[in-house]
């Protein structure tokens, strides 16, 4: 999913150990520009 969303490999890699802890900075605004996208 995150990779589909456009977050790089390496940040993919760490927020998926740990996603429902934390997440970087760029995956919080890959699915913050997903949800703005036209339905």
């Amino acid at each position: 999913m995150l990779l589909a969303l456009g977050v790089p490999v390496d940040a993919a890699e760490a927020d998926a150990e740990g996603i429902e802890h934390y997440v970087s900075e760029t995956t919080l605004k890959a699915f913050a520009d997903f949800l703005r996208l036209p339905r």
